[in-house]
């Protein structure tokens, strides 16, 4: 696709080009990289010249947010229009949160290029300048979006990078698929075989049985990883702690079903706990498993943004091909056909299940399976784990869309703010009730507070750095303190990071060790605070610790991302500092040299924000036992 190919050296034109063609560009012109791969970025600023880069700053997360109601209800009509339920509520797009779709990061893109357009257009006298498109489906947006404004020139070609991207796509997806199905099978027989040497009453299911329907249990998702087992290699409680205390308080007992593909490396220990731990994949067919290979995107309808006179066929299209490179339709036509088997086996004498709240695909085909099946004496209990923030779309279902969500019976939330946004976002009063936090019970108001280090203003500023669980936002990060490694040192600042549990650094391609200011945090902030001065968050939950424990939070925003992991920027916005790549160092150095002016807000000290709230036991009680009684 090209549009007006006028010169590439004309003074008075936007010169608009994907990634791959900016070899083709006059080096020295100011250029602009729409895009969040740091590393195709790198390699544009490598051609183009960094110094003449300019940094979009805030500019995406502000579009972003400008627009995010809106995406909200164009995405809940289209998902109306869509016929099967099963399909659409395991889409990526149904879910609509930027760690699985990147719908409205290219939108924002749209929004910041509509700005860029309207400030050359009104600017005398022009000057050229190049925009860089990192993703071809938004290209062709923009192309059609501008294809006779007068100073707009789209220069790629990028039918043929299309179609080669489109058979990269569909190859990776079937080895995707076939490995997953291949992966489930071995699961199946493992386990199946492990089974056979169990009688029917040491099973999960025949402990539920034993007693027959009086048998009062409460089952609990367990996603399978290495932090869910203890060091004698039994479950335990991660997303929800003290639950077990809490339903054997009840007089309940406490079983586990647990998530597909799991890491084989841990089989070994989940056999250890068959006893009280239903695998899913047992409750699958193998004919499932292979029919699951064959599941591939049908969207019906066409999507559009009125807002500002939007199509976004061209996304939807490549929101399609990105179902089709992965395998993530396979996994929940497996799992769903799964959970309809145990809700089965549950409504014969009643059940409470409890899982911890995103709303996530699996968790409404969870409820789905449950609507099917018509088991009403199934009670589900969902509870809002961790802290919320607006960019988190799963949580705000869209008026119309709310009627036909599959949901649970209560949402239990963990704060009196978190309990707050979702009643303003439509959440019914009387199902959605505020239990407390299990998760960061030592986060409340009762538990351990920062204070200032009596010598922080004179010794070296000690940072401690989260890092989130997308590899780009980290390495965006990582390159930013990386390559000021020599100012950091000259100053006295000291990074120590953090990477997320699914993120490890080979993933995100920089080791801390290899630089003299960064260096590996070994332990949670909770039990180091005392050593650090500042926390640096960046698209992480961690940042409502920090403030939970009274220490100065500062938010860092990835130039090409949304900042969507990062609650406090949206709920707490006069307790954090906000930078990005364009001022970190101006920020960081100011903390230093003026430490005790800048942890200061409005001339206070710092002090810890109620972000979590203390676990209500008598609401956990009162709702067990009254989902016990609907069992009957």
């Amino acid at each position: 696709m090209s549009t007006k190919s006028g010169s590439w050296y004309s003074d008075n034109m936007m010169q608009v080009v994907s990634a791959s063609d900016v070899g083709r560009t006059r080096v020295g012109v100011p250029w602009v990289y729409l895009g969040k791969d740091v590393n195709k970025r790198d390699r544009v600023a490598r051609i183009l010249g960094n110094g003449s880069r300019v940094k979009l700053g805030s500019r995406v997360n502000e579009s972003a947010r400008r627009i995010r109601d809106d995406f909200n209800r164009a995405v809940a009509l289209f998902g109306g229009q869509q016929q099967d339920e099963l399909f659409w509520w395991s889409t990526n797009l149904s879910y609509r949160v930027p760690d699985v779709t990147d719908f409205l990061l290219l939108i924002a893109y749209v929004l910041v290029f509509d700005d860029l357009v309207q400030k050359h257009t009104i600017e005398t006298p022009k000057h050229s300048f190049v925009v860089v498109v990192e993703d071809l489906w938004c290209y062709k947006t923009l192309a059609e979006r501008y294809r006779d404004h007068e100073y707009v020139s789209f220069q790629s070609n990028i039918s043929f990078q299309m179609l080669l991207l489109k058979g990269w796509y569909l190859i990776r997806g079937l080895a995707a698929r076939t490995y997953v199905v291949l992966a489930l099978l071995y699961e199946k027989l493992y386990f199946a075989r492990l089974a056979s040497g169990h009688t029917r009453r040491e099973s999960a299911d025949g402990q539920r049985l034993a007693h027959g329907a009086e048998r009062r249990t409460v089952w609990s998702y367990a996603l399978i990883e290495n932090r869910l087992f203890d060091h004698n290699g039994r479950m335990s409680e991660v997303y929800l702690p003290g639950l077990e205390r809490l339903v054997a308080q009840n007089g309940e007992h406490l079983l586990r079903f647990t998530n597909l593909l799991m890491d084989r490396k841990l089989y070994r220990l989940v056999s250890k706990n068959l006893e009280s731990t239903e695998v899913m994949i047992r409750n699958a067919r193998v004919t499932e498993i292979i029919a699951s290979m064959f599941r591939f995107p049908r969207f019906n309808g066409s999507i559009r943004l009125q807002s500002l006179d939007l199509g976004l066929n061209h996304l939807l299209e490549r929101e399609k091909w990105r179902e089709i490179r992965g395998h993530g339709l396979t996994i929940c036509y497996i799992w769903f056909h799964a959970c309809e088997r145990l809700m089965d086996r549950l409504s014969q004498g009643g059940a409470t299940i409890c899982y911890w709240y995103e709303n996530q695909s699996f968790e409404k085909l969870l409820c789905l399976a449950r609507n099917r099946i018509g088991a009403a004496n199934v009670v589900m209990l969902a509870y809002q784990h961790s802290s919320v923030s607006k960019f988190f779309l799963g949580y705000f279902p869209a008026p119309d869309e709310r009627k036909r969500l599959p949901s649970p019976d209560w949402v239990l939330t963990s704060s009196c703010w978190a309990h707050e946004m979702l009643l303003s976002h439509g959440y019914p009063p009387d199902r959605t009730i505020m239990a407390g936090s299990l998760r960061y019970s030592a986060y409340t108001d009762g538990g351990k507070k920062w204070e200032i280090r009596a010598t922080a203003a004179d010794e070296a500023l000690r940072v401690y750095v989260a890092l989130p669980y997308d590899a780009l936002a980290a390495r965006e990060l990582l390159v930013e303190l990386a390559t000021r490694d020599e100012l950091w040192m000259r100053h006295g600042v000291k990074f120590f990071i953090r990477n997320h549990p699914h993120a490890p650094f080979d993933r995100i391609g920089i080791l801390p060790d290899r630089f003299g200011a960064l260096a590996r945090a070994g332990v949670h902030l909770i039990d180091c605070m005392d050593q650090i001065d500042l926390l640096l968050s960046c698209n992480t939950t961690m940042s409502v610790e920090g403030l939970a424990l009274g220490m100065p939070v500062l938010c860092y925003e990835p130039e090409g991302m949304l900042c969507m992991g990062d609650p406090a920027v949206d709920v707490f916005p006069d307790h954090i500092h906000l930078c990005g790549a364009h001022d970190l160092e101006e920020t960081i150095l100011r903390f230093r040299w003026n430490y005790i002016e800048s942890v200061r807000h409005n001339g206070a000290e710092p002090s810890s924000v109620s972000v979590f709230s203390a676990v209500q036991e008598s609401v956990w009680l009162d709702l067990l036992a009254d989902s016990h009684a609907k069992h009957k």
